[in-house]
């Protein structure tokens, strides 16, 4: 389904040095392309319609051409808005400004955007709302699914093949059940009549596409896996949108992209005939809220089949959330499992310094590091710097996927992390496994996109971005949600009564898997030395190599 509408309103110019005020009735998109390339646009044209100085300086530099002057042989005509993304300093901010100056012409549905959070009961989860999306699905559902393990979902997959519907899944389970297929869910989808692929890279999307040529197609995303932990145990989202043009085709190209550039799975009981269109050509990105990290990666046919290979130097999603945070006025909040991007972080630590915007920041506790293990990753990246001979090599050094929580902290930036335990476990954790951000209480940024190097270049993610203007409901309920988890443990004290069970003497143990709580750097820290001082067991080799089979310790006599 396909967005044809076009942008139109009464456009005036309030700089009186070019112009006395003028307006110009019923623009298009053509008309907003002619207003750019127009020699009497010129910057304070620019900058008294709400564009940024630094933008507006780039935009006509780049349209003047060498020789800076307007309406001459050099100049440069812009012939999409694609063409102004790719100048210096534009982006997602600057073009929402430039777009917003145009209403749209068409008559638009009212979006339907719906957000159910974990954890939940499984009945009230997004694993329900899931099953009563595909069995309202009647023409197809195309599924890019990082874990998916859910048996009542495959069930309505299922149903839907016996209704006709076309369902085809891109799946990074299917990497590995490739290798022993029988009995996974790779395996079910394919006895079930559905084509299952994967990609080369880490398919970390969680999104759905049901009915997408239909009036009611809807998308279904978030940062929450098809899996009974994401329902009912970890920190998550997945939102449902209906009535969005815009959202349904950028998704609809980005699976289109990966299936066309997939290998199949195969095992000896799969029967489905690959589905794979040979006319297949990618779409020009035409969505300003959305961004992929596949725009980080060429394609091309190797032996081992269809290959998605790294371009250096691309950074398409951390570059998005890097100048939402610069141009951040009065508040940033970010909840996300992991923040192991130095350009995230150092943008944070830079707005950290204005001292004029509040920053907050939760994390699992996967990111807690001590200074010790600062230290050496810090000395780590000095050596790595210290062999770079060119800025590739420096790059890459910055590359590494360090964590950042301990730097953002000693910059006073407010970090807390969701801590459930001493050491941590997937069969026990309680993962705080959003991802994300939220900008001056309206602007929204999620996705499954994880604030790491390895998301940004080793994975396929996505992230959407939501404003208050279109979405003010939808915006309110990530605020509540993030008011929420921030205060996680507060209500009942679980700190402090957690360290009194520690600390007295006449307790005889204390869990060291335990009911999740917010807490700080040194709360955290604070906490571990105790544990360390009261178990020694703590770190013997039992404990550290079997954590799942610990979750309390006795006191020594």
């Amino acid at each position: 389904m396909r967005n044809t509408c076009q942008w139109v309103k009464r456009l005036t110019f309030i700089t009186p040095i070019l112009f006395s005020p003028l307006s110009f009735a019923d623009y298009c998109l053509e008309d907003l392309l002619a207003f750019s390339n127009s020699p009497q646009t010129n910057v304070d044209v620019l900058k008294a319609n709400g564009i940024y100085p630094t933008a507006a300086h780039s935009i006509i530099r780049t349209r003047n051409g060498v020789d800076k002057l307007p309406n001459t042989e050099d100049d440069r005509q812009f012939t999409s808005l694609e063409e102004l993304d790719d100048i210096k300093y534009v982006g997602p901010k600057t073009l929402n400004v430039l777009t917003g100056l145009f209403l749209n012409a068409c008559t638009i549905p009212v979006n339907d955007v719906e957000v159910i959070f974990s954890p939940a009961p499984y009945d009230a989860s997004h694993l329900t709302k899931v099953v009563e999306a595909i069995n309202q699905a009647t023409v197809s559902i195309d599924i890019a699914m990082y874990s998916f393990r859910d048996n009542r979902i495959l069930a309505a997959l299922t149903d839907a093949v016996q209704r006709g519907v076309l369902i085809r899944v891109i799946s990074n389970n299917a990497l590995k059940d490739q290798k022993s297929p029988a009995g996974t869910i790779s395996e079910k989808l394919e006895q079930a009549l559905i084509d299952v692929r994967y990609v080369n890279k880490i398919m970390h999307h969680k999104f759905a596409i049901i009915d997408s040529t239909l009036e009611n197609a809807q998308l279904i995303s978030g940062s929450a896996n098809w899996s009974y932990s994401a329902a009912t145990r970890y920190d998550e989202n997945t939102v449902f949108i209906q009535n969005n043009a815009e959202f349904i085709t950028a998704f609809q190209d980005e699976f289109d992209l990966l299936w066309h550039h997939s290998r199949d799975f195969t095992c000896d009981t799969c029967t489905v005939n690959s589905i794979i269109d040979n006319s297949y050509q990618k779409s020009e990105p035409h969505s300003l809220n959305t961004r992929f990290t596949s725009n980080n990666f060429k394609t091309s046919t190797t032996r081992y089949g269809e290959t998605f290979s790294k371009v250096s130097g691309r950074n398409t999603v951390s570059d998005t959330l890097v100048e939402y945070i610069n141009n951040a006025q009065s508040s940033i909040k970010i909840a996300s499992g992991h923040l192991r991007s130095w350009p995230i972080a150092q943008a944070l630590m830079n707005k950290q310094a204005e001292g004029n915007v509040n920053i907050e920041v939760y994390l699992d506790i996967q990111e807690y590091i001590s200074l010790y293990t600062h230290e050496l990753e810090q000395a780590e990246r000095q050596a790595c710097l210290n062999e770079a001979s060119t800025p590739s090599q420096e790059q890459a050094c910055y590359d590494k996927g360090s964590h950042y929580s301990y730097m953002l902290s000693e910059q006073g930036i407010d970090v807390r992390f969701k801590s459930y335990s001493y050491r941590w476990h997937y069969s026990y954790a309680k993962q705080m496994h959003h991802k994300y951000t939220l900008i001056d209480n309206s602007t929204l940024i999620t996705g499954s996109y994880n604030f790491s190097d390895n998301a940004e270049h080793n994975s396929m993610e996505n992230i959407m971005i939501l404003q208050r203007a279109d979405n003010p409901t939808a915006i309110d309920s990530f605020l509540t949600n993030f008011e929420s988890i921030w205060h996680t443990g507060s209500d009942d004290n679980r700190y402090e009564r957690l360290l009194n069970q520690i600390n007295d003497e006449t307790v005889l143990s204390f869990p060291i898997v335990f009911d999740p709580m917010a807490i700080t750097w040194e709360q955290v820290t604070h906490l571990k030395a105790r544990i360390r001082a009261v178990c020694p067991a703590i770190n013997s080799e039992a404990f550290r190599t079997h954590p799942e089979d610990h979750y309390v310790c006795e006191k020594p006599n």
